[in-house]
């Protein structure tokens, strides 16, 4: 069971691994890149698209400024539901 956001991996290839930044010249802008992928060398399509949550979540900016953790809250709601 997966409670939160789609992951940045899949069976098909895993691209989380390791990560470079670049910073844009005109805007200064820093934007994160996945500088390489691993693939499962299994005989799988790229869905594009990772791992989907069962129970997917989407933080929104009053969730960080109040440091909240909804996975978490989530859990326990499905726990105490039960």
């Amino acid at each position: 069971m997966v409670i939160g956001e789609e992951t940045g991996g899949s069976e098909f290839a895993s691209r989380g691994l390791a990560s470079g930044n670049i910073e844009l010249s005109k805007s200064g802008l820093r934007v994160g890149l996945n500088v390489y992928q691993l693939t499962s060398g299994l005989s799988l399509k790229d869905s594009g698209h990772g791992v989907t949550p069962d129970y997917p979540l989407t933080y929104q900016p009053q969730d960080w400024q109040q440091n909240l953790d909804l996975e978490l809250r989530r859990a326990l709601e499905l726990i105490h539901n039960k």
